[in-house]
């Protein structure tokens, strides 16, 4: 189990840390099925948790190799809000 440190670290690093890292949050610690399941006690459709999920990574990646996440928050409550 990655620490968000780590997982941070990995994604500012870039290269094949910024990948192992990634592919541990989305598939690993299932980040994208936690996304999906929000949409879904929200009254949406697994479908559109999909997308939210997957548009949702992409600002995390960016926003983190960026330095915008300031650690206010669990990294995974950053990726789910």
């Amino acid at each position: 189990m990655w620490t968000d440190d780590e997982i941070e670290k990995g994604i500012q690093a870039g290269g094949a840390a910024r990948e192992k890292a990634l592919y541990h949050v989305f598939f690993q610690q299932d980040w994208k099925g936690a996304a999906i399941i929000f949409v879904l006690q929200n009254g949406g459709y697994e479908p559109d948790g999909d997308d939210i999920a997957q548009k949702a990574f992409v600002l995390f990646e960016n926003n983190v190799r960026l330095g915008k996440f300031k650690g206010q928050s669990s990294l995974k409550t950053y990726f789910l809000a």
